[in-house]
């Protein structure tokens, strides 16, 4: 091979070089504005979470949406973009939103999004203990987040007072319904009001009550007079609703 020949192929090798430096330049400078924003897609996640909140009481939101690789490119969609919670998934601090479009071509892409509520909750002063009565020197109000509370918690003191303690609670703690129980209104053995409604009508007898029972709860009561057994709510005032 002669010098003039070498000369003539590195020559031939850098051109190659640069025209595929230049194919794989061109698309992404061409068809820049072809291609979906990274924030567009992050900003409807973020507004479709927002969306489904607004129901939730909160006094403040933080809606974070987890950053999408910015190498990604989808094409520019054509109308607004769609989105919508996968049915598979739990509600919590850490959720994940569908962002999809149909034309000119169609592709979808599922964006973690983290989300923080806070609202003031009911909280513990102290230990409480099996058995113990809440009053309103047993709880505080503290702004938490609960976005984590899967169990649930309480927001109103009303809703608790008088309620009975199941189990040791340690101070500070956040109080859920499996911590504790109604007060019961009606004991096994005792005799009690049955009331009953039909129509415009208020029909009562007396009975006795076969279980325990607290405000809500369905027991089984007997008709004193006609010796019947039938089930019945317990009402606030003590009596036991029957449906007829």
């Amino acid at each position: 091979m002669t010098v003039k020949d070498k000369v003539k192929g590195e020559i031939m090798k850098k051109v190659a070089t640069f025209f595929v430096v230049f194919l794989m330049v061109l698309p992404s400078t061409i068809n820049a504005g072809e291609y979906q924003s990274i924030e567009s897609i992050t900003s409807a996640a973020r507004v479709h979470v927002k969306t489904q909140t607004r129901l939730m009481p909160y006094q403040s939101l933080e809606i974070t949406a987890v950053q999408i690789d910015p190498r990604l490119h989808l094409r520019q969609c054509q109308h607004k973009l769609q989105t919508f919670s996968p049915t598979y998934q739990r509600k919590g601090r850490q959720t994940t939103v569908g962002v999809s479009c149909n034309l000119p071509k169609a592709w979808k892409i599922y964006v973690p999004v983290q989300v923080l509520l806070k609202t003031p909750v009911l909280v513990t002063s102290r230990q409480l203990n099996p058995g113990d009565i809440i009053t309103e020197d047993d709880i505080n109000t503290q702004q938490q987040s609960v976005s984590h509370l899967n169990y649930g918690y309480y927001d109103r003191a009303h809703k608790i007072l008088g309620q009975h303690v199941k189990r040791m609670i340690s101070a500070g703690t956040v109080l859920t319904p499996q911590m504790l129980k109604a007060a019961q209104l009606i004991k096994r053995g005792q005799m009690i009001t049955i009331s009953a409604r039909l129509g415009g009508i208020n029909i009562s007898a007396q009975g006795k009550a076969l279980m325990d029972g607290a405000s809500g709860d369905t027991i089984r009561v007997k008709n004193t007079t006609s010796g019947k057994i039938i089930e019945g709510r317990v009402e606030k005032n003590g009596t036991v609703l029957i449906n007829i």
